[in-house]
């Protein structure tokens, strides 16, 4: 059944459209099935997943049937589409997939691959009456395949970065209003307190007369030894993604949670602490193996922003965790060809410097360079020429599994896994099977 889910959606890989009309076409002949559902709209370059995970987790405290669309996923990609944490069947979701096919070809609506997932994720929580409906965009705002939506009950903007920039372009001004696209007429917004573009939500919340809510950093006090932080009336509350940049995430869905009470949806503070205390959201800052031999670490990092956050979180890592003066990390890393590598390792050895000037702990690092089973991935020797500019032990490995094989032989405290979602998505899928200690 799996292969004949991707069979279906692999036909419509190489579509591409550029606007939004395909998508009220198809949507129209299931009788708008968005515009009957209570959706949470998040968007943003990064942490909108962890976003999303957390205002789920926080709801789900209260409430059953709530709906969470997300992308991409790490193995299965029925994984994308979930009510209360359990994925969509493969039945259900070929029989849905099947249907919007059909009348996509019956009717000649051309559809991309995030298009016909989409619309088959609306069609889906609308046929089992959620409640609630998380959907976290694709990758842009304004002609992102979800946007869609007329009324949400809130849309939420986790930060903006430079990212995608052969659909986004690489100016923040204009990743700022593709994103503010999903801000909509009389319905609230949510934005963390960014330091560039911000002016372009402003405006885009003025003509919308969207009640835009801006977080202000100067109220968020971390205490930086234990990841605890203070939020306004939240007092020494945590979350259960590792990492300072997941305080913000935390922060914002906090903000989110209040504006749902605008709605007269009324979620308790304890329930905000509990759902904060017990979010999942695999593959971020994800600890697989933890003992006193090793550490093992997988984060879905994909552009210089993600790296600069997840590196601040090993540094934490290798201050608590070791009291030894020398620190060996074995970094396994494969980047798709439209990020920015080159600027990823230079920031990856600009941290093992900074770190070793610093501290008088010192980390020695190895690499391993491997290649993911998707065509948008950067071939070895590339992707070598690039990490040579700043690594001297390199390793090359034609495959995930052979990467972990050999990372067993490499004398190491630390392996940290990273640079991409869908390594990450491998990693998961063979670890289990491995004997790994």
């Amino acid at each position: 059944m799996t292969n004949k889910i991707l069979d279906l959606l692999n036909r419509h890989l190489n579509n591409r459209k550029k606007n939004l009309d395909n998508i009220y076409k198809i949507l129209n002949h299931f009788d708008n099935p968005q515009d009957k559902l209570k959706i949470i709209h998040v968007a943003g370059t990064n942490g909108k997943g962890s976003t999303t995970a957390m205002i789920y987790s926080i709801l789900h405290r209260e409430f059953k049937n709530i709906g969470v669309y997300t992308s991409p996923h790490l193995v299965r990609v029925n994984e994308r589409i979930k009510i209360d944490d359990v994925e969509i069947s493969d039945i259900e979701f070929f029989n849905i997939l099947k249907e919007v096919d059909e009348i996509a070809n019956t009717h000649n609506i051309l559809l991309g691959h995030f298009d016909i997932l989409t619309v088959s994720a609306f069609i889906y929580f609308f046929r089992k009456k959620c409640k609630f409906v998380i959907m976290e965009v694709g990758l842009g705002g304004e002609f992102d395949a979800t946007n869609v939506i007329k009324k949400p009950l809130v849309s939420v903007i986790t930060n903006i970065g430079i990212d995608h920039e052969d659909v986004l372009g690489s100016d923040i001004l204009d990743i700022a209003r593709a994103k503010s696209g999903i801000i909509k007429k009389n319905c609230p917004t949510v934005l963390y307190d960014i330091k560039e573009g911000k002016s372009v939500f402003v405006e885009r919340a003025k003509e919308k007369n969207s009640d835009l809510k801006i977080i202000n950093e100067n109220e968020i006090h971390i205490n930086y030894k234990n990841e605890h932080f203070d939020y306004k009336e939240f007092i020494d509350i945590r979350t259960n993604l590792r990492g300072i940049h997941q305080i913000k995430n935390a922060v914002v869905s906090i903000e989110v949670i209040k504006t749902l009470r605008l709605y007269g949806i009324e979620i308790e503070n304890n329930k905000i602490v509990e759902g904060l205390n017990s979010v999942k959201w695999p593959g971020r800052f994800d600890i697989l193996i933890e003992n006193e031999n090793k550490i093992l670490i997988v984060d879905g990092a994909h552009n210089p922003q993600c790296i600069d956050e997840v590196l601040k979180e090993l540094a934490y890592v290798v201050n608590t965790k070791y009291s030894k003066e020398q620190i060996n990390i074995l970094f396994i890393i494969s980047i798709l060809r439209d990020k920015n590598a080159k600027l990823m390792f230079e920031m990856i050895y600009e941290f093992i410097n900074k770190f070793n000037r610093e501290n008088l702990k010192k980390i020695t690092p190895n690499i391993i360079l491997t290649k993911i089973n998707y065509d948008r991935c950067y071939d070895l020797n590339s992707l070598c020429d690039i990490a040579k500019i700043y690594f001297k032990n390199i390793s090359l490995c034609e495959d995930v599994k052979s990467a972990i094989e050999t990372a067993k032989k490499i004398n190491s405290e630390i392996i940290f896994i990273t640079g991409s979602l869908y390594l990450v998505g491998e990693v998961i899928k063979i670890f289990n099977n491995m004997n790994f200690k």
